[in-house]
């Protein structure tokens, strides 16, 4: 039989004595080595037919139903099976591992044997070939063929539309016999929602003889459900009516089924696409919206379906469209994906978008649109401006900060051959502003000066820096030469000289300048910033020594013009208030001497070490201790119960029977003591002298409560707290410079304070001067304050 003979054959045993092995087809050898196999046979297009009856099959074999083997396979094992049947006609046999669609867990071994020459057909064995889990279920006994509906069938109806004869594939596809069916009119088995279009189509197809006219409808079927079928419905009538209409019925549920499932897929990619919380846009070939989700349409009201080109960057301010149009010139004429931001104006605000383009190409990547993701930044473009002026400009003065104006000089001074000009001016005793009125005061001094040295400077040119305190440097970009940035000095310094009004006061200021001038290439920003430095210190040094010689002649017309105000009644006291921090409550007043000088009130900062040191401070004492006890004999029945009044005295007016002052002034304006406070200064030198020891024990015995002031300024405060009797301190102002920037000082304060309070003494918190230190305060347990915040300190006459 030739080659596929030999292949389809196998030794079976040997003959008889002294004979040559005898031959038996593959088929019989596997049909006797599996007796429980499944049979298949199959004629040369594929199709089953019946197992030819001179095989030898076992009363175990099994003959498998149905149409064919791809039917029986799961559509992933499809390719294997047809490359295994197309090498039977070679070599007579084949094998592929398989899946069933009725055991798809359970692999099979499928072999196919030619056995035409024996038997007239080819043949399939199914065989068990264990499985591919250890909890696959046994192997397959029953059918190993699914039942095949056929997906088409066919009828013939008179002109009536009664069905006359219907093929067998009619009944197993609708469940219909052949009976139930013919007799009945078609339009009884069609949906009723589905009628009007039946009886439309059939007529449309007998008004014209040899029409074929299709429509699509609902079939019942005979389990009550409707299958949707393609009605493909062809006029065979006669003239006289005779002849009959030809129906094929084609099953399109899984094509409606799939179309359905496409609509669903993009009613859920476009609900998707409407909840994400960006801009999603696709664009066609020709650049015109073909979809935009909810959020894109809000962004842009022209951001619809069919808008072109020119709608679309109106998204854009008018400055950023270019950069819009080359992005899309990218994408269509590149492919290349691109990234950019864009602004749009809203009204009066701006918006920020990050804009994404993606190409869409085909199989041969030829551009056919492209899909852009627009999002909203800007919060994060703001954020990010709010990082980029936290850490380049300075909070109070709005100055570029010291880091900011020393990367500007350098990478000013980086480009060969540029001229730039720099001025270092400082503000002269500027610590007495602060002292003297507060941090609140003198920070707005320093924004006023500010002001005036922009005002002198170019706009847009010229950058102005704060360093620190009250030195600034003024960059002057392109300066010329030496002589331009000394006279932009000279302009800066006449701004910022002159009087500054706060709060109805006014306060002197007096700026100290220095220029320096380099060259890109040739100079460095540390060098042209210590040589500007070096000539105001120069300047003012030079402004000092000329001022040496009239200071010490006027030391002595100052020291008489001061014995002249106590005289004549030029000297004041000026009280502070001191508050309960929660409810704002007054609980005190402390004295404050102040010296009416012509149109000025001078502080006593400013006179009281030169009284000091020349005696004149006891006169000073007894003044102030005589006019407290009478100011408190006149004020005090107008304050509400408890509150105090505090007075100042030095260790050299204790040491000099100050206690015994106050003791007298007090009886003979009728003060009760015990509203009475003495406040320490000098704290170091107290404890040092034995009569101001004495004088503190005097003034607690007569029931006067002695506060610590200035507490933590000195290093001998702990010592003062174990040798003298108090029953207050005042924390300096110093405590409240850490607060807010981190938990090391305000862990010092609530330490502090619970340590003082442990051994029955009140604190108090001076200079206060803003509403974030009292939210602070009173986290860490301090429940009374003193400071600029809560008032000036107010002149009370007796």
């Amino acid at each position: 039989m030739g080659e596929r003979e030999s292949a389809a054959t196998v030794p079976r045993d040997e003959g008889p004595a002294g004979g040559g092995p005898v031959d038996r087809p593959l088929l019989h050898d596997l049909l006797a080595r599996h007796p429980d196999a499944h049979v298949a046979a199959i004629r040369d297009d594929g199709i089953f037919v019946a197992v030819p009856d001179d095989v030898p099959l076992s009363p175990r074999h099994r003959v498998v139903a149905g149409r064919s083997v791809i039917d029986m396979v799961v559509p992933a094992d499809a390719e294997a099976v047809i490359r295994a049947w197309e090498e039977v006609p070679a070599t007579g046999t084949s094998r592929a591992a398989i899946h069933l669609r009725v055991a798809p867990r359970q692999l099979m071994d499928l072999h196919f044997v030619d056995a035409r020459s024996d038997h007239g057909v080819l043949f399939a064995l199914f065989l068990a070939a264990g499985t591919e889990e250890d909890d696959a279920p046994p192997p397959v006994t029953g059918d190993l063929a699914p039942a095949v509906v056929p997906r088409i069938c066919r009828m013939r109806k008179d002109a009536r539309a009664v069905i006359l004869h219907a093929d067998e594939a009619a009944s197993r596809m609708l469940g219909f016999r052949a009976d139930q069916l013919v007799g009945e009119r078609s339009l009884a088995f069609i949906h009723p929602d589905d009628h009007a279009l039946a009886i439309g189509s059939w007529m449309e197809m007998l008004t014209v003889p040899g029409l074929t006219h299709r429509v699509r409808l609902r079939h019942r079927r005979a389990d009550g459900t409707h299958l949707w079928v393609e009605m493909s419905n062809e006029n065979r009538l006669g003239p006289a009516g005779d002849g009959e209409v030809v129906s094929e019925v084609l099953d399109i549920s899984e094509e409606l089924a799939a179309q359905e499932a496409l609509r669903a897929s993009e009613r859920l990619l476009r609900e998707v696409s409407d909840t994400v919380p960006v801009g999603l846009v696709q664009l066609g070939p020709d650049r015109e919206v073909v979809f935009a989700n909810h959020r894109m349409r809000a962004m842009s009201d022209e951001a619809r379906p069919g808008a072109a080109l020119a709608a679309q960057i109106a998204l854009a301010m008018p400055e950023d469209r270019p950069v819009l149009e080359a992005a899309l010139d990218a994408v269509f004429g590149e492919g290349r994906p691109t990234e950019l931001e864009l602004r749009q104006r809203r009204g009066q605000e701006v918006r920020h978008y990050q804009v994404s383009l993606r190409p869409l190409t085909d199989d041969d990547d030829a551009v056919t649109g492209a899909v852009g993701c627009v999002t909203d930044v800007t919060e994060s473009v703001r954020l990010r401006d709010e990082l980029v002026r936290q850490a380049t400009v300075d909070a109070l003065s709005g100055c570029h900060n010291r880091a900011a104006t020393m990367a500007t000089l350098e990478a000013l001074l980086a480009e060969p051959g540029r001229g730039v000009g720099v001025v270092f001016l400082d503000l002269d005793r500027f610590k007495e502003v602060n002292d003297t009125h507060g941090h609140r005061v003198g920070d707005q001094v320093l924004v006023s000066v500010v002001e005036r040295i922009r005002a002198a400077v170019r706009d847009e040119q010229d950058l102005v820096g704060r360093l620190g305190g009250d030195e600034f440097l003024i960059v002057s970009p392109d300066a010329p030469g030496p002589d331009e940035a000394l006279e932009l000095a000279e302009r800066i310094e006449a701004a910022a000289s002159h009087q500054v009004v706060v709060d109805g006061m006014r306060i002197p200021v007096a700026a100290t300048v220095g220029s320096a001038w380099g060259e890109g290439g040739r100079s460095t920003p540390e060098r042209l910033v210590a040589d500007a430095d070096g000539a105001m210190y120069a300047a003012k040094s030079a402004r000092i020594a000329a001022r040496v010689g009239s200071r010490w002649r006027r030391r002595d017309d100052d020291l008489t013009d001061l014995r002249r105000a106590l005289d004549d009644g030029g000297l004041e006291l000026h009280h502070q208030p001191l508050v309960d921090l929660a409810g704002r409550d007054v609980r005190g007043h402390e004295a404050l001497l102040r010296w009416r000088r012509g149109d000025q009130v001078v502080g006593a900062e400013a006179f009281i070490g030169a009284a000091v040191r020349s005696g004149l401070i006891v006169d000073l004492g007894a003044w102030v201790v005589e006019h407290f006890a009478a100011t408190v004999a006149t004020h005090a029945p107008r304050q509400a119960p408890g509150v105090r009044w505090f007075v100042n005295l030095s260790t050299r007016e204790l040491a000099t029977g100050a206690s015994t002052l106050l003791e007298r002034a007090l009886g003979a304006h009728g003060v009760d003591p015990a509203l009475v406070v003495v406040e320490l200064t000098e704290q170091g030198r107290t404890v040092a002298d034995a009569d101001a020891v004495r004088g503190v024990h005097h003034l607690a015995d007569l029931g006067v409560g002695v506060a610590l002031d200035d507490f933590g300024s000195g290093w001998s405060s702990l010592e003062v707290l174990q040798q003298l009797p108090l029953t207050m301190v005042k924390f300096d102002r110093l405590f409240l410079d850490g607060l807010g920037r981190g938990t090391r000082a305000a862990a010092l304060v609530g330490s502090v304070r619970e340590m003082c309070e442990r051994v029955g003494l009140e604190v108090v918190v001076e200079g206060i001067e803003v509403e974030a230190q009292v939210t602070e305060l009173l986290h860490l347990g301090v429940t009374l304050g003193q400071g600029h915040l809560f008032g000036p300190p107010l002149h009370l006459t007796p």
